[in-house]
């Protein structure tokens, strides 16, 4: 054997299960701010031939309804097929944004910042937004 005891073997097991666990939900859950960059499943739509980014709870000011999108539904689970887009939202103006860089697409819960991203970064005056809307 292995010279551990199966109480010994159980317990690493938990260890090793919990903290995978902990790993794989912990940034895909945030999806706002520069966490979002490294985000395994952050929220994200398409509109208008471009793919856009959720920002979290940041307060905006809306414009002018430009059309209607779906939040799409990520793959974080390892499955074979790709899962279908769920709801079909509002999209608005960001005021303060031209809408190839961000727009306010509303849920439930309200009107939330979806940013585009270029090379894997967000604009600077989106990341300006989001950095003074935390302190």
């Amino acid at each position: 054997m292995n010279g551990l005891k199966p109480r010994q073997c159980a317990l690493i097991t938990a260890a090793v299960i919990v903290s995978t666990l902990s790993f794989s939900c912990s940034d895909s859950e945030k999806g706002s701010g520069e966490n979002a960059e490294d985000a395994f499943c952050a929220k994200s739509i398409e509109f208008q031939n471009r793919t856009y980014w959720g920002m979290g709870d940041i307060e905006i000011r809306t414009g002018d309804q430009l059309g209607r999108t779906h939040l799409r539904s990520c793959n974080d689970m390892g499955r074979d097929e790709a899962p279908a887009p769920t709801w079909n939202l509002p999209v608005y103006e960001a005021r303060g944004f031209d809408k190839e860089i961000a727009v306010g697409v509303k849920d439930g819960r309200g009107v939330e910042l979806y940013s585009v991203r270029d090379d894997g970064k967000f604009p600077p005056q989106v990341r300006k937004l989001v950095n003074d809307s935390r302190k």
